[in-house]
């Protein structure tokens, strides 16, 4: 399965940025998770279904286009916890609490309830510098105010 990955990462041009955000993935992102094969930058080769109306390319986060892929993803990832979460809300009333105690079909109740735990969706994630995951508006507020000129944002592919 794939999903996008966006890392904040300092360098002083694109092909540094691109570099430090390979790095990383394969020191920090995927030791520390399961089941990740393999992640790339985003380029022209890579078919875009995501809607987005912005380029799919490392940017500077302060830039117009950086500022649109963060604002895309955060929104995503807040989505796809929020639809995880109504799932939750209308299968807690649909079983017991014995039913759930013991797993007994309750269809998707506790993957959701895993997502909804992890506060991110399983197809996109926001990651900053350091492996500090972007999870909350809180989180993303502490971020961008202290990003400086050095800081860009490479949005990848990821599959796992």
């Amino acid at each position: 399965m794939h999903q996008i990955i966006a890392i904040i990462t300092k360098a002083d041009d694109q092909a540094e940025a691109i570099d430090n955000a390979k790095e990383l993935f394969r020191t920090e992102i995927k030791e520390k998770s399961t089941g990740y094969d393999y992640c790339i930058p985003y380029d022209d080769d890579i078919e875009d279904t995501s809607g987005m109306e912005t380029k799919w390319e490392p940017s500077l986060v302060r830039s117009v286009n950086g500022k649109k892929i963060i604002e895309f993803i955060f929104d995503a990832q807040m989505d796809d916890k929020l639809e995880s979460l109504k799932k939750v809300r209308e299968e807690l009333a649909m079983y017991s609490n014995e039913d759930i105690c013991n797993g007994d079909k309750t269809g998707m109740l506790t993957y959701n309830m895993q997502f909804v735990g992890a506060y991110n969706g399983p197809s996109i994630r926001l990651y900053c510098e350091d492996f500090f995951e972007v999870r909350t508006r809180e989180d993303l507020r502490v971020v961008m105010e202290n990003i400086t000129y050095y800081d860009w944002i490479v949005p990848m592919d990821s599959h796992f």
